[in-house]
């Protein structure tokens, strides 16, 4: 957000300012993707463990509802498989939510009159625009990114087993 409010003033600033103003932009959006890169790096394993552990425990929940004959015990059984989809919508959605705004970027850079600017400072315009191309994403392992698209993917290997 921060770095889009601050790519949205670049038709305000003065060009004397604007070097400045552009630099800084393009240290922000290096710190955010090194940020980024070292989350993942730390997590990705763990949220693939987490992919993966979710989806076996909501199928043995869920086939422990279907089984359950006692309503108190069925009552755990969901307010546990609750929980479980909780911790995995949670991670989802914000991931989701990271590939949303990062990807905004690129559409801030480009309506922001770059046109009219000077052409080095077109040539920083570009370099942010050319990586947000790309979005930020949570990943697991290398192999999935978290967003809803994946909170989905992991009901339907849930309900398949």
């Amino acid at each position: 957000v921060y770095l889009k409010e601050n790519i949205r003033k670049i038709s305000k600033i003065q060009d004397y300012h604007l070097k400045n103003h552009i630099c800084h932009c393009v240290r922000y959006h290096t710190a955010i993707l090194q940020i980024s890169k070292d989350l993942n790096d730390a997590f990705s394993v763990m949220m693939l463990i987490h992919i993966t552990w979710t989806s076996f425990i909501i199928s043995v929940l869920g086939f422990g509802i279907i089984m359950e004959n006692n309503y108190w015990n069925m009552l755990r059984f969901i307010m546990h498989l609750g929980g479980w989809l909780l911790m995995l919508f949670l991670v989802s959605f914000y991931g989701q939510i990271l590939m949303d705004k990062s990807s905004d970027i690129s559409k801030e850079v480009y309506d922001s009159e770059w046109y009219r600017t000077l052409p080095k400072i077109r040539q920083h315009l570009v370099l942010i625009l050319l990586r947000s191309q790309r979005p930020i994403a949570l990943k697991a392992a290398q192999l999935n990114t978290m967003s809803l698209s994946t909170f989905l993917g992991v009901l339907y290997s849930a309900y398949t087993y």
